[in-house]
């Protein structure tokens, strides 16, 4: 993290009440209220999971840096994925007031997710970190804001395709709908991609061709194949999106559940489609909050 960019330009936001920090941050997934002189959230994710608890303010610091009146909460009713792992806690990176880029003043950041059997830390650069980087961004595509949600990164995602084949979608089915509806937001938050019901399903047919093996659900996973004894060669999966496309490898589509049951690490959505974080993994992924774009470059986040 940039301590010298994070040290300026924060000095009014600091000023800030909170009542007036609660009254600019209302979504549709932050409920706040405050009773006295004690405030309380609840706060939903992609995955359905929540967490609820007080909301307060505190000074961080960061090396020498000292951030007085950052706003933060200390959750004591967190359901959903947060009951099953033990974090210390969570960092908003929203396109919200509420969220550390935005309280820090900071107008870039980048992160780099390992692998989930890695033994390594993943990493989160701010400020000008974010401009010297050991691996060069080669990929770029637009940030799209919705008005309608204006809290998420949207991505406009064109196409799929499985070993060069495209899926028979429009290009439009991954896209934001006049309503404000639909879409792909890019979320560090949610595990596993959700993509718009018809094109997952799209995708589950063009997957099944190709792998031509016996296949079944698996709890939440509604594509899974039993893998025979032998090597079975795994299908090649583009992702389209303005400007750039993405070749996925093997850890970022599929998980292997023990007992020969690989699966697609993807899920169906009713609602907007979601880029998680185990398409992520492995990726350097950049936010420029400036010029609103985002970055990819493919690479091992291990020690990044």
């Amino acid at each position: 993290m940039n301590l010298s960019e994070v040290s300026e330009g924060h000095d009014g936001l600091r000023e800030t009440k909170l009542m007036l920090r609660l009254q600019s941050i209302r979504e549709e997934r932050l409920q706040s209220s405050c009773y006295y002189n004690d405030c309380y959230y609840t706060y939903g994710y992609g995955d359905k999971s929540q967490t609820q608890g007080y909301l307060g303010t505190d000074t961080l610091t960061f090396g020498s840096v000292r951030v007085s009146h950052v706003v933060f909460g200390c959750g004591y009713n967190n359901q959903g994925t947060f009951s099953n792992f033990h974090e210390a806690g969570l960092c908003g990176l929203a396109h919200s007031p509420i969220a550390l880029p935005y309280q820090l003043s900071v107008k870039k950041f980048v992160y780099c997710l390992t692998s989930p059997d890695s033994s390594s830390s993943s990493t989160l650069l701010m400020g000008s970190y974010a401009n010297n980087l050991p691996v060069p961004i080669t990929k770029t595509t637009p940030i799209i804001i919705n008005p309608s949600r204006p809290l998420f990164y949207y991505i406009s995602c064109k196409g799929i395709s499985v070993n060069g084949t495209p899926l028979p979608i429009s290009q439009s089915a991954l896209q934001i709908n006049a309503d404000g509806s639909g879409g792909m937001i890019v979320d560090s938050g949610t595990t596993y991609t959700q993509l718009r019901t018809d094109v997952f399903n799209s995708f589950a047919n063009a997957l099944i061709n190709a792998m031509n093996l016996r296949y079944v659900s698996y709890g939440v996973f509604k594509l899974c194949f039993q893998l025979p004894q032998y090597n079975v060669k795994l299908p090649t999966v583009v992702f389209y999106f303005d400007n750039m496309s993405l070749e996925m490898s093997d850890e970022n589509i599929w998980i292997n559940l023990g007992g020969g049951i690989l699966c697609l690490a993807m899920t169906p959505s009713n609602d907007m489609s979601i880029w998680g974080n185990r398409q992520q993994v492995n990726w350097v992924v950049g936010h420029n909050l400036e010029t609103l774009y985002f970055g990819f470059a493919k690479t091992n986040c291990d020690g990044f």
